[in-house]
């Protein structure tokens, strides 16, 4: 067995330009016994074993899922720094991928871990993970002091199989980004903030191509910085003394430094820059953009978009300090407020960057840091020419290309487009120029986009939907009518806004405290409503159920007072409700149905219908009720509940807790308005969400107390969210509408990506989605690609249709979310109208205009007789075996009192010919 650790500068892979390379392991063992001898099973895994890969031996570890149990883990004792480490890189080999449901891999520090995790396609897979991915679990004492690393293999579906690891390696670079530790402990209300904002821009760094290390203040102080050439202080409130007088030292040897928004009075002056007040964007949104004017910056964007909700103002206060970058609003116009300030010593800009406009954000940072490490614009010319054909589900150009064919002219020509922008940005970095070739390679990408985004056919009778976060719209100066006028342009059909909170409203509650927003601009939820109902929208009013994050203090502070706020297992009060308790019981019940009374809605739902985590609610009155409930007293509260004998009966007493409101909500607002629609966004990982947050959606769908249920599946792995929806299929079976969401803004996907997870979602079986979140920045890409060729063409809702059960003689299988039959006889579908659905005015007549076979993608495959537009008494068709996935749907049309016709579709669950 080879040295645990090799430093191998002289052997970097292509492009890793001034990167340190780390051999963690190699996986070089001799044989299964040397394997086994540095590897230790848990959880009941089998003893791993070797594999050849690539001329030499990787790790094999097998996956018996057949039988009882969660996952194969194994452990290695180690003995490593990596507190200087910006990125991992492992090989990962998979045989089948449908028992699997994700790969982690651990380092154990003290007494805590560090987690990521990540999925794989079948076969090798060549995985990269930030360290700003790893999520740390219980206490670890730190990067610096590495005891051991875990691989765990997760269960999916049952199934055996084998994954492979092997040569898994970090990296550490002349780059670093500071997480200002020392800010977020002296502040921790800001910790938070501090945390995500370094590792945003430590993502961004590497979408740029750009190798960085993720360090903290502590590291800064051991002298992390000493050898690097940029650092970069993504957000520091309060920055700590200490570390502008290391940050100082190091640009006084040469390095430089990069400050976003908070900084001190010295670290100003280590910039040669002052700082002149501080202002909120206002209703103008002055600090929308940052246009730059920097004309001997190579490959510096001419504007980023930003969407800041306040700034710091700055001006230069030396002679090599000049401002390269202006405040403007959404439509270009300068404020005069300078945004962006370059000197000798560094490039200050007066807020953190945002999630907005990220690519062009990669490009800024690789400018940036291009003037003081020139290096970068290879990597990131080789990363750009490598990346930019990756385009929704396609690796490669060629199987772009493929597809684009059979789609029409417009998808060629944007095809050709960016074929040649690619040919002449390969050009450009064989002649030396490689930030031209950055620019001619994001061309390519932006034209190739195109391609795919025009590639596309639409599906009638699918509900096409965004939720939007803010309450306000995300143009709230310009009204919901400008928000919902993108929308509709581009094929939307339903909106789903955040409305109201536990502790908080945005329209005119007689129950909550009113947010300031609705004396502004009006009561939210009557202003989207008719604007929405006048664009044939759908709203379905979200409201955050227990969570007072954002609750005004005097109302918190009352709730304390009258022992109403969960409480943790350390004994601390959170701002969060506790569910058993009967008064918030009561003040989530009255007002979830006081926006059904009040307002037009064409539903209601649920979110953060849950525990916040499962270390709440531990508080006196859940004791007393939990002991009721159980007929015997706790004698050690509350660890007996938390992780004793006790914790799987009090893991369902929460679940009951949390039901027992959507059931009363769903039953009480079909009773005031039977067309309303209860909906609840949940957790993706069902049935694992009982356990952790008292979430049992799988029970509420199965005991028809939603009328669709809309899983959030954020995740930029396209194979996992493929996994994640045919699961939640077999999960739903066909009971209801539904809907998966789609993270566009969480964890943050490119249009493409959202894009082709809409198509699996379709392909699967899935009635629509629902994408996560309309705000300006997927106003202006996410929902115009859609809207170019998927979403064209009239649709409706498929909640707005009579109540059908199909009756399938099988199962829906987790592994792809169909029903499998045989090739070789026909199948007879039975299907039942439960009733002819409910609606605002009495539907006189209901027409079944056709019963149809349909492939996933809504195209007729054949259409079976009816009588004079009526199904027959007892309705059943028998389809023969044919290739694809398959749909029966029940198509027609609704006649009201008022003349006005509405049509209507109900899909079966998918199946397939197969066996």
């Amino acid at each position: 067995m080879r040295l645990l650790t090799i430093l191998a500068l002289s052997a970097l892979p292509l492009g890793l330009l001034h990167a340190q390379e780390i051999v963690i392991d190699d996986f070089e063992y001799a044989d299964d016994a040397a394997a086994q001898a540095a590897w230790r099973p848990d959880q009941g895994s089998p003893p791993v074993r070797v594999m050849d890969h690539d001329g030499g031996k990787a790790l094999r570890i097998d996956c018996p899922f057949t039988q009882e149990m969660e996952r194969s883990v194994y452990d290695r004792a180690v003995n490593l720094n990596l507190s200087q480490v910006g990125q991992f890189t492992l090989d990962y080999y998979v045989d089948d991928v449908k028992p699997l449901r994700g790969f982690s891999l651990y380092f154990r520090s003290g007494d805590g871990w560090y987690g990521a995790g990540f999925n794989g396609e079948k076969g090798w897979n060549e995985i990269t993970l930030l360290k700003s991915d790893f999520r740390t679990e219980d206490t670890p004492a730190g990067w610096d002091q590495i005891s051991g690393f875990r691989l765990s293999q997760w269960k999916n579906n049952a199934g055996d199989t084998f994954v492979g690891i092997d040569n898994l390696k970090a990296y550490s670079s002349e780059i670093a980004v500071v997480m200002s530790t020392k800010s977020a402990a002296a502040a921790p209300n800001e910790a938070r903030t501090v945390e995500s904002v370094a590792e945003g821009v430590h993502k961004l760094l590497h979408q740029a191509g750009i190798i960085a290390d993720l360090i903290s203040d502590e590291d800064v102080l051991a002298g992390a910085l000493e050898g690097r050439r940029v650092a970069i202080f993504a957000y520091a409130p309060g920055m700590d003394a200490q570390v502008i007088e290391a940050a100082k030292q190091f640009v006084a040897g040469g390095g430089k430094v990069f400050q976003f928004y908070s900084i001190e009075a010295r670290m100003a002056e280590v910039l040669g820059l002052k700082t002149t007040g501080w202002k909120q964007a206002g209703d103008a949104n002055i600090f929308s953009k940052v246009a730059f004017e920097a004309p001997d910056i190579p490959g510096l964007p001419a504007v980023v978009g930003q969407d800041s909700w306040n700034a710091n103002l700055v001006q230069p206060a030396r002679p090599d300090a000049r401002v390269i970058g202006w405040w403007t609003t959404p439509d270009g116009q300068r404020t005069g407020e300078p945004a962006m300030i370059l000197s000798d010593s560094g490039v200050y800009m007066g807020h953190v960057l945002t999630g907005a406009d990220s690519e062009n954000k990669a490009q800024m940072l690789t400018a940036l840091i291009g003037l003081f490490v020139p290096e970068v614009w290879t990597r990131k010319a080789e990363r750009s020419l490598k990346v930019a054909a990756n385009i929704g589900p396609f690796a490669a150009l060629a199987d772009l290309r493929t597809y684009v064919a059979g789609y029409g002219d417009k998808a060629k020509t944007a095809l050709k487009a960016g074929e040649d922008s690619l040919k002449a940005a390969q050009a450009a970095l064989d002649g030396g120029k490689a930030s031209e070739s950055c620019e001619l390679a994001m061309k390519a990408r932006e034209s190739f986009g195109q391609a795919y985004a025009l590639a596309h056919r639409p599906r009638a009778g699918e509900f096409r939907a965004y939720w939007e976060h803010s309450g306000t719209g995300p143009f709230p100066d310009k009204g919901w009518g400008y928000a919902l006028d993108i929308l509709k342009t581009n094929g939307y059909n339903a909106i789903v806004p955040n409305m109201w909170w536990a502790g908080l409203a945005y329209y005119k509650s007689d129950i909550l405290p009113v947010d300031s927003r609705v004396e502004k601009y009006g009561d939210q939820i009557e202003q989207c409503v008719r604007e929405a109902h006048t664009r044939g929208i759908e709203v379905h009013a979200w409201k955050v159920n227990w969570n007072l994050g954002n609750a005004p203090r005097e109302f918190i502070d009352k709730l304390r007072g009258e022992n109403r706020l969960a409480i943790d297992v350390k004994g601390e009060a959170q701002d969060w409700l506790c569910a058993s308790n009967p008064a918030n019981y009561q003040l989530e019940y009255d007002t979830m149905l006081e926006v059904a009374r009040k307002y037009d809605v064409d539903g209601i739902h649920f979110d953060y219908i849950r525990y916040r985590d499962d270390t709440i609610c531990y508080c006196d009155g859940c004791r007393q009720r939990f002991e009721a409930e159980v007929g015997q007293p706790v004698a050690n509260w509350p660890a007996d509940c938390y992780n004793g004998a006790l914790r799987d009966r009090y893991r369902d007493f929460r679940c009951e807790q949390i039901t027992r409101l959507v059931k009363a909500v769903s039953e009480e607002a079909h009773r005031i308005k039977p067309y309303v629609k209860v909906s609840a966004a949940v957790f993706s990982d069902y049935p694992s969400c009982r356990r952790s947050v008292g979430q049992d959606w799988g029970l509420w769908v199965k005991e028809g107390y939603l009328d669709f249920v809309c899983p959030m599946d954020y995740t930029d792995s396209l194979s996992g969210y493929r996994r994640t929806v045919a699961k939640q299929l077999s999960i739903i079976g066909g009971r209801m509408p539904f809907y998966p969401g789609i993270g566009a803004s969480a964890p943050g996907i490119p249009a493409d990506q959202a894009l082709a997870q809409a198509e699996i979602a379709r392909d699967l079986g899935a009635d629509g989605f629902t994408i996560f979140q309309f705000d300006r920045t997927t106003a202006a890409s996410h929902a115009p690609a859609m809207g170019q060729a998927l979403l064209t063409g009239g649709t409706y809702t498929p909640n707005a249709a009579p109540k059908i059960v199909f009756q399938l003689p099988g199962e829906v299988s987790p592994d792809d979310g169909a029903a499998h039959f045989a090739k070789a006889a026909p199948v007879e579908i039975a299907f039942q109208v439960k009733d002819w659905g409910h609606f605002r005015q009495e539907a006189k007549q209901t027409l079944v205009s056709s019963v149809e076979l349909q492939k996933t993608d809504g195209s007729t495959v054949e259409k079976f007789p009816m009588v004079a537009g009526r199904l027959p008494r007892e309705p059943k068709v028998t389809v023969k075996a044919q290739d694809g996935r398959l749909r029966l749907a029940v198509l027609g049309t609704l006649r009201f009192a008022d003349g006005s016709e509405q049509p209507y579709i109900v899909r079966s669950p998918t199946f397939v010919f197969d066996k």
